[in-house]
C-alpha cells in the first residue's frame, strides 16, 4: 500500500498541494508517468491517477472516505468504515487510498468506475493492513498487535 500511495503523491502535478508533500517527504520521491488524472476538485472530494511504473499501470484514487465509498465493489469487507466511524470524533482529516478497476481515459468523475477499498489514511494516526480480495484481511494500530 505505502508503494502505491507514494506512485501517486509523486504522480500528481500539484506539487503546493500540502498534503502531497507530505507524503512525497515521508514516502520519498519516485520515477512514475502520469497517464491521465481527475484533479481535485471540492464538489468530487477525491483525485484520482493513472500511473506507469515498473512495466505496470495502476488507477489509484485518494479522497473523502464518505465521497469514495459510494465506489466501492460490492463486497468490500466493511472494516475501514468501522475504523472511520471511531476516528470521526478526533477532528482528523480521515482519507481513503483505493486502487481502481477503472481503466482507460477518465471522464470528469469517476462516475461508473469502481474501486477495491486499499485503505484510510490518518493525518497523525495511520492503520495499516493487507488486502485480500478488495477487502481487508487485518488491521494494525500504532503502537498495537496485529489481529
Amino acid at each position: 500500500m505505502r508503494g502505491l500511495l507514494r506512485l501517486f503523491a509523486c504522480a500528481s502535478p500539484d506539487r503546493d498541494n500540502k498534503s502531497l508533500a507530505a507524503l512525497r517527504t515521508g514516502l520519498g520521491e519516485c520515477p512514475v508517468e502520469l497517464l491521465d488524472q481527475i484533479p481535485f476538485k471540492s464538489q468530487n472530494r477525491y483525485s484520482a491517477a493513472c500511473v506507469r511504473a515498473g512495466g505496470c499501470e495502476y488507477t489509484l484514487v485518494l479522497g473523502a472516505c464518505e465521497a469514495l465509498s459510494v465506489h466501492l465493489a460490492p463486497g468490500t469487507d466493511g472494516a475501514w468504515e468501522k475504523e472511520w466511524r471511531e476516528l470521526l470524533p478526533t477532528g482528523l482529516r480521515l482519507l481513503m487510498f483505493a486502487d481502481a478497476q477503472h481503466r482507460g481515459p477518465f471522464g470528469p468523475t469517476l462516475e461508473g468506475g469502481r474501486a477495491a477499498a486499499a485503505g484510510t489514511r490518518r493525518t497523525q494516526r495511520r492503520a495499516a493492513g493487507e488486502r485480500e480480495g478488495g477487502g481487508w484481511r487485518r488491521w494494525r494500530r500504532r503502537g498495537s498487535r496485529s489481529r
